[in-house]
């Protein structure tokens, strides 16, 4: 039999090998070591998340980038189908360079 935490550590190898980095959650707290969060219900990293936006996206303006990255991380509907009709045309939306963005 396999505990918990057995299971965690073995995930957490996969995605070592894979290529990611871990971080303890408690430091990247609202009042942790190293905050990311501005509370416990943020989900996602943003600053993280405009980071690789910005990697994979360096043709486009940041303003840009900040806008997309809001369409998904503040959902208009609790309904997720309405919010991923919604947010996938802007995902590939053209900007005045007629750049797509990838996520």
């Amino acid at each position: 039999m396999i505990t918990e935490d057995q299971l965690e550590q073995l995930c957490l190898d996969w995605f070592r090998a894979g290529g990611y980095e871990y971080t303890y959650g408690p430091d990247i707290a609202f009042d942790g070591d190293m905050p990311e969060r501005s509370d416990y219900l943020q989900v996602v990293l943003t600053g993280r998340l405009l980071t690789a936006l910005q990697k994979i996206n360096p043709h486009i303006p940041l303003a840009t980038l900040e806008e997309a990255a809001l369409a998904v991380t503040k959902p208009e509907s609790p309904v997720l189908i309405h919010n991923s009709r919604k947010v996938s045309p802007q995902i590939c939306f053209e900007n005045s360079r007629k750049s797509s963005i990838f996520f």
